[in-house]
């Protein structure tokens, strides 16, 4: 008895200590080595193993950190270079426009401009959602609205009004260029023709989510 009960704590008993620092050590807790001097030589490389492998993970994890930081600042670097320099070529394509004597030149510089706003605005959003990799439409869409409608003055000059009714929903950032592209395309086009006379009138935009259900339905 007294044998069995000395082999129990000379080897279950360091090993259950291995098992609590093990577990410790995932839930975040710096491994440690068991400080008794007379437990097995076995647990002991066993224990001094896995402590050279918790600072090698915690070492690369470390790198993995900092690298995946370094990252994101270049990223987020390169969306606020790429956003500014669409600002400056959007002033520059405006400021060409109003030396241009010819009215078409004029319309045809000015839809260029709309469409790099809308593509700068568009960065903007993504400069500021990038670790979301999502962007909220009902904020997201009126920007690039105001972007096209309010540049032109068209609202004061010739009293079109737009209205837009958007689902507060989420965009993945991979379509956000199409969507901003529609959109300004439909806008320009018909700020360009749907009022001929350009006194007065009234464009819509709807984003809503897709009512399956009832797409069903009508179906049959």
């Amino acid at each position: 008895m007294i044998g069995i009960a000395f082999s129990r704590d000379f080897l279950i008993t360091p090993l259950k200590k291995l098992t609590h620092s093990v577990s410790e050590w995932q839930t975040g807790h710096i491994f440690t080595l068991d400080k008794n001097k007379n437990i097995p030589l076995e647990i002991k490389q066993l224990e001094r193993s896995f402590l050279r492998a918790t600072r090698h993970l915690n070492k690369r994890e470390q790198e993995l950190k900092q690298s995946i930081q370094q990252q994101e600042h270049l990223i987020h670097e390169i969306h606020h270079r790429v956003k500014n320099n669409l600002q400056v070529i959007a002033s520059l394509l405006n400021l060409h426009a109003n030396r241009v004597k010819s009215s078409e030149a004029q319309e045809e510089f000015r839809l260029v401009r709309d469409r790099v706003r809308a593509i700068s605005s568009m960065h903007h959003h993504l400069y500021e959602n990038i670790e979301n990799n999502h962007l909220q439409a009902i904020i997201f869409i009126p920007e690039i609205i105001n972007n096209i409608f309010t540049p032109s003055n068209i609202s004061k000059k010739y009293n079109i009004k737009i209205h837009h009714d958007i689902d507060n929903l989420l965009i993945p950032t991979s379509q956000a260029s199409p969507i901003t592209l529609i959109i300004t395309e439909a806008l320009s086009n018909s700020l360009r023709h749907a009022f001929p006379d350009k006194n007065t009138g009234n464009i819509f935009i709807s984003f809503k989510r897709e009512n399956r259900s009832s797409q069903t339905k009508s179906s049959h």
